[in-house]
């Protein structure tokens, strides 16, 4: 499956996407291959420092084993951030779009590669990238992670483990979930979506999430180690 020149309301995109099965299968792309390898020996693998039971990332291998993954590559202009803009809102219609039943819809994962942002001016376009589709993703119920080499974002169950590592820099949609409010936290615009979404059980992740950023916060300040 491949979409390419694909125009949006943000302009012309040309990321072809792709399936699982086709993606990983690409021997003349060395960046879809060292993602690929990468997603099957790291993010669909437990990891002992993770601070949980589980794979690195939980929706990846369900979402693979279902056909719910759609994975491009972009590769035009790094500075054209309208068109980087574009392909990332293509992303979100097409995350809408793969097909699945009630029961899996929680699976389905976007994932765009961006090759030729790996420095620090690359990473820091991808930021702003990020933040410029954050509340659009988040008003249909989703988050989108960006992932680069030298994250430091904490993981939520250990935050000393940066699970936002990548190789290669990359850009990952997939559903909110109620375990997503120390993200939510740190984004207080999303807070009213979050909560829509998972009322008072969402209250309660959130009170939970800010007293764990408090707590971690006041014992740095006294020189005593982040939670893990």
């Amino acid at each position: 499956m491949g979409e390419h020149q694909t125009e949006t309301p943000g302009g012309v995109t040309d990321a072809a996407w792709e399936d699982w099965a086709t993606f990983r299968t690409r021997t003349d792309d060395p960046t879809a291959s060292g993602i690929a390898a990468w997603f099957e020996d790291y993010v669909m693998q437990p990891h002992r420092d993770v601070g949980r039971s589980g794979h690195v990332c939980p929706y990846m291998a369900p979402a693979v084993r279902q056909n719910l993954a759609r994975l491009s590559v972009y590769a035009a202009d790094p500075g054209d951030a309208g068109r980087m803009r574009a392909t990332l809102l293509r992303g979100i219609d097409l995350f809408q779009a793969i097909p699945c039943s009630p029961r899996t819809s929680l699976f389905r994962t976007v994932v765009v590669a961006f090759p030729a942002h790996a420095d620090r001016d690359g990473v820091a376009r991808l930021q702003v990238l990020q933040r410029s589709v954050r509340y659009r993703a988040a008003w249909h119920g989703l988050m989108v992670g960006l992932f680069e080499p030298d994250s430091s974002q904490p993981g939520v169950a250990n935050r000393t483990f940066h699970s936002f590592r990548s190789p290669i820099p990359l850009i990952a949609i997939r559903t909110m979930v109620e375990g997503d409010a120390p993200f939510v936290l740190r984004n207080p615009l999303m807070i009213p979506l979050y909560l829509s979404r998972f009322g008072a059980s969402g209250r309660r992740r959130l009170l939970r999430a800010l007293k764990q950023r408090l707590k971690d916060r006041f014992g740095a300040a006294h020189g005593t180690p982040e939670a893990a």
